[in-house]
C-alpha cells in the first residue's frame, strides 16, 4: 500500500519456506516462520564499510559488480531470487547489501518480458523502513519514490544499512552508464 509515493504497509512471502514478512508504518518490521508461529520482529544489522553480506540473484552478477565487491570488500554472496525476499533478508539482519545494476535491461524469462517495477520495490521498501535498513535507493543514493504513470524502474537500484549507503554510492559513481 502506497501513500503520496511512499509506501506505508506491505507483505512478502517466501512459499517454499513458509516465511512472511510484513510491515505496517510506525508500527515496525515482523516474520513470521511458520504458519501459526508468533510474530518475531526484526531489525536490520549495519557492518563495517569494508565487510558486507550482498543479495543478488545469479543473472544479476557482472564484471560491474566484482569491480564493487572488490572494492567494498563483499565478504559473501547469496544467490535469493525476488527483490523482496533480498529486502526482507537485509531487514532480517542476514544481508547488508542488495545491488541491482540491470534494472533497465529488459531480459526474457520462459518467452515473457520481465522488468523491475515499483510495486516489485513497495512491501520490501516498507519492511526495510520499519527494520532500520532505510528506502531502496537510486545510484545517487535518493530514496525511491513510487509515483508517475510509468509504473517502470529505468534505473540502477540498491539497498544498504545505512554505514554502507556512502561507500555504494561512491563505487557506484564510476559505474552506471
Amino acid at each position: 500500500l502506497v501513500n503520496k509515493g511512499k509506501p506505508v504497509m506491505g507483505v512478502v512471502y517466501h512459499p517454499e519456506k513458509d516465511v512472511l514478512y510484513y510491515a505496517i508504518k510506525g508500527k515496525g518490521a515482523f516474520c513470521i516462520e511458520k504458519r501459526g508461529s508468533k510474530p518475531r520482529r526484526i531489525k536490520a544489522k549495519d557492518v563495517d564499510p569494508n565487510e558486507c553480506v550482498c543479495v543478488l540473484s545469479p543473472t544479476e552478477k557482472d564484471d560491474r559488480i566484482v569491480k564493487i565487491a572488490n572494492s567494498m570488500v563483499i565478504t559473501q554472496f547469496c544467490d535469493i531470487g525476488s527483490l523482496g525476499l533480498k529486502c526482507c533478508w537485509l531487514a532480517d539482519g542476514k544481508a547488508n547489501l542488495y545491488l541491482n545494476l540491470k534494472v533497465k535491461k529488459i531480459y526474457k524469462i520462459n518467452e515473457m518480458q520481465k522488468r523491475s517495477c515499483y510495486w516489485d520495490a513497495c512491501a520490501p521498501y516498507i519492511i526495510m523502513m520499519e527494520a532500520g535498513v532505510g528506502p531502496i535507493r537510486d545510484s545517487t543514493g535518493k530514496p525511491l519514490i513510487m509515483v508517475g504513470t510509468n509504473p517502470l524502474v529505468d534505473f540502477v537500484v540498491f539497498a544498504a544499512t545505512p554505514k554502507l549507503v556512502p561507500k555504494v554510492v561512491e563505487c557506484l559513481k564510476n559505474l552506471v552508464d
